[in-house]
This record gives structure tokens, sequence and C-alpha cells, in this order.
């Protein structure tokens, strides 16, 4: 049977998702831990050569594989929980990285969705060869040649093996059909199984932290997951387009980006935790926010704003880009605690009281989810929806 590391139709959903403003859809619940371990897995900046930029990364469900054409019904028998995507792209050359990894229930339910995975009569207008590769656990290969995605054709070599119970994968990719860099695919297959084997035997490669998706109040499941994931210092920058900032001591954080409205729209609730070495850098990064963060449109701080159990406080109302004639209709809230920065962004309320309200409520639910406490987030659409 032809197998390949990843039916090509979803690379070419899950780029389009991670590269664009189209959500990557509703999420099932599943355990922080098992989020933990694959947004930990997936290469980083730190694994990558130069001059590749993040782009995006979260986490797919069955349904979501189902309308890329596979079978969803199968891989949820079979054992599937989730799988978890990162993109990266290089604007000098036109190459993008992959790194993606999915979690079965057991050894043998990953080796059996390695086959519906790898399936490539899935794209019977690829002209793709699966060989041989020496990196992981068997079912592994290396998936070499073109595929089309759109209007294009797309060059790529995709390495893909197992991990105990995990399938993961990692692919170079061309964009203009020209044929990918299969030694970088190798080399970046061995450092991400590097990664599994460290994971497994919880060990937090840089920049992540396995016990962090725990301590963060839970709204992924109450829309589409935009983004999700852990970013490390150079992705934070990269995102607010600076350097050498306070941002740049970020050990590491955690952030979920939730689309409430249907297909995408507003209003989006963003949720980011940050750790640093000590304090004063979490609180530097509240106080600096200002300057650190582009100012958005029509910004507008807010001043007088407490937040039980913190120690610095920022506040800013600002309009969303679907603001009826410009209205304040958003709300970014920032508070440090300890060595944690919080970041709350809502944008695109029904007004921006309903969005101060809901991060209010938001921040009090984290500062207790990070003591040890509740961290089941309050209803996002509840006010902000109107």
């Amino acid at each position: 049977m032809n197998r390949m590391r990843m039916t090509l139709t979803v690379v070419a959903l899950i780029a389009t998702l991670l590269g664009s403003t189209l959500p990557v859809g509703a999420q099932e619940s599943v355990d922080p831990a098992v989020r933990a371990e694959l947004a930990a897995i997936v290469l980083d900046a730190s694994d990558l050569p130069v001059g590749y930029s993040f782009t995006g990364e979260s986490f797919l469900t069955a349904d979501q594989l189902g309308t890329a054409g596979f079978d969803a019904t199968a891989l949820t028998d079979a054992g599937f929980i989730t799988m978890y995507v990162s993109l990266y792209e290089n604007s000098d050359t036109g190459t993008r990285i992959r790194s993606y990894v999915s979690a079965w229930s057991d050894e043998q339910a990953a080796g059996s969705g390695f086959i519906l995975l790898e399936n490539l009569s899935l794209v019977p207008d690829g002209a793709l060869t699966d060989g041989a590769i020496e990196v992981g656990e068997e079912p592994r290969e290396l998936t070499t040649g073109t595929y089309p995605e759109g209007d294009a054709t797309i060059g790529t070599a995709d390495a893909t093996f197992r991990s105990g119970n995990l399938i993961v994968g990692v692919a170079t990719e061309t964009m203009d059909g020209s044929e990918a860099d299969t030694e970088l695919a190798t080399s970046l297959a061995n450092r991400i199984a590097e990664r599994a084997t460290a994971v497994h035997a919880g060990e937090a490669p840089a920049n992540t932290d396995l016990t962090l998706p725990a301590s963060v109040a839970t709204i992924a499941d109450q829309g589409e997951l935009m983004q999700s994931g852990f970013l490390g210092p150079k992705e934070v920058e990269t995102i607010y387009g600076v350097q050498g900032s306070v941002l740049s001591s970020i050990q590491t954080s955690w952030i979920d980006v939730v689309a409430l409205g249907d297909n995408g729209n507003p209003p989006v609730v963003t949720l980011g935790l940050s750790t640093f070495a000590n304090e004063d850098d979490a609180a530097g990064a509240v106080n600096q926010s200002a300057e650190i963060f582009a100012p958005l449109t029509n910004q507008q701080p807010v001043d007088g704003v407490t937040v039980d159990g913190s120690q610095t406080v920022a506040a800013y109302q600002y309009s969303s880009a679907s603001a009826q004639d410009n209205a304040l209709d958003s709300y970014r809230l920032l508070f440090s605690v300890g060595q944690n920065l919080v970041v709350i962004d809502i944008q695109g309320a029904s007004s921006d009281t309903a969005a101060a309200d809901l991060a209010t409520q938001l921040a009090q639910v984290q500062v207790a989810c990070q003591g040890g406490g509740e961290c089941t987030a309050p209803d996002l659409s509840a006010g902000l929806a109107g």
C-alpha cells in the first residue's frame, strides 16, 4: 500500500490555514499534557536555518482532516487524538518548513494511523515517491516529488516516522515545483526525533515548559482556534516586529487565539502567558507595553485598572479592523504576576465595555489558574457577539 507522511491535500489546507486569517477550526477538549507534548516536539526558530520566520501553528481535529479527504471516523476509530502543525517560511527563497506531530491512543494505534495518513492515493495529481529513511521507529519513510496546491506546484521532501504513540514528521518545500532540499529534511528529521525523545522522557526543549499549558485558562474549546502553542523569544519578537526588547528575555510563552464568530470572524479572544527569568522583566514588559507593542487603531490607555493578585497592570481601548466607524470595540489587558506576564486581548466585541468586562473576568480566572485553582474560562461569547 502506498503511504505518505501526510496526505498532501491536507498539506495545502494546513499551509493555507496557518498562513492566512482563516480559522484552524473548533477544537475538542484535549488534555493539557498532550497539548504541551505535541507543541514542544515541533521545531522552532532555533532548529531552523537562518532566514525562516514563524508563520503559525495550531492543533487540527479529525473532522478538519476529514475536510481534506481523510475518513474522520476511521481516524477516530483507530485512536486518533489530535494533530499539531507548525509552519515557518523564508520570504527570500520562497521555501517553507513544516513540522508536525499527531497523538494516538497507543503505539499500535500510531502504526495503524500512519497507514491512514500516509496514503498517496489521496493525492491522485501528485508525482510522489516514498523512500527509506533511518530515523525514529517503524513505520517511517521519506516522500519526495511534487503536488498541486491551488495554482502552484509544490516541491516536497517530507520525512515521517513513529515515535512511541506519536507520528512525527518534517517537510522542506519549494513553492515553484523545484526539487526540495532532501538533505535538510533528513537533518531536521533527526532534530525533531531528538525533541520527541526528550519530551517522551519528560524533558522540555529550550523555550518550552511542559507544565505551562495547564496554567493557562482554557479557551481553546469555545470557538475556532486560530493559533495555539509555545512561542520562544524569537517568535514573540517576530510577531510584534521588534528586536532587542525586554521580550527577548522571555523564557517561553503559551498563547491561544480563538475566533468566536462564524468562519473565523470577530469577536477574537487572545490569551497569552509568558515566563521571564525575574519579576522585574515581567513588570517591565507591562510598563513598556505602549512602546513595545505597535499602536492599535485609536488606541487609548485606560487608567485605574487593577487585577487582584497582580503587581503591574496596563490596559488599552482600541478599534478593531471590523469596527463600524472606528468605534472602540476592543480591549487589551496586560499584567504581571511574579515572573509571569499575561496578555488578554479582546477584538471586535459589541462594545469596549463588553470587551473590558470579559477581559477582567478572564484575568481573574487566569490569576487563579496560575495559583493552582480553577482554570475554566467564563463564557467568551456572552456579551461579545452583539
